[in-house]
């Protein structure tokens, strides 16, 4: 069985990196603060593109 060379393993590491961006900004637009914004910036890195579907489907956040 092949491995993967290092340029693919690189690839997902950088769009891992960039979905975990994505997920702590659109999180911080969408009104959440602290550790939720945390929270999705790990869920962007594991979970990449699928975590980024999820907090731009997710409801806004609203202070009570």
């Amino acid at each position: 069985m092949a491995m993967m060379d290092p340029a693919s393993w690189l690839f997902v590491l950088v769009v891992s990196i960039v979905c975990s961006i994505a997920c702590a900004i659109v999180s911080m637009k969408k009104g959440y603060r602290g550790a939720p914004v945390f929270a999705w910036f790990a869920a962007g890195f594991v979970f990449s593109v699928f975590a980024l579907i999820a907090i731009i489907l997710a409801p806004h956040h609203h202070e009570a």
